[in-house]
């Protein structure tokens, strides 16, 4: 699993790195799935791919925020960092500050762009 985490986050570097926004959420995507897997929870990916097409929207709007790809690299090392020691509260600690970190950008987003949030 650590592997399958550590190549996803190569992929996001190498996105990064070009610019390759979609690249990067496919990435960002897989890193989420393998996650839930982990977990034990590998069909809780299919429910959640249902109920957050909006919040994929946002995710996207993000992407070309100067620093958001950066940052989401760090979170994912983050949690990956703490998964690789065996500390379960620190990789939820780490998993719960990645997952709030689009909520300021909502608001941000709805300011920019009023129309898309009726």
């Amino acid at each position: 699993m650590i592997a399958r985490l550590d190549a996803t986050v190569a992929r996001q570097h190498e996105a990064f790195d070009t610019g390759d926004q979609e690249g990067f959420h496919l990435a960002d995507e897989a890193f989420h799935e393998t996650l839930a897997s982990a977990a034990g929870y590998p069909g809780i990916w299919r429910v959640a791919q249902a109920a957050k097409s909006q919040i994929d929207r946002c995710r996207r709007m993000t992407l070309p925020v100067p620093g958001r790809m950066a940052m989401v690299i760090l979170e994912h090392l983050s949690i990956l960092d703490a998964l690789r020691r065996g500390d379960g509260p620190a990789a939820e600690a780490a998993m719960r500050t990645h997952l709030g970190t689009l909520l300021p950008d909502l608001v941000n987003l709805r300011n920019q762009h009023p129309g898309y949030f009726v």
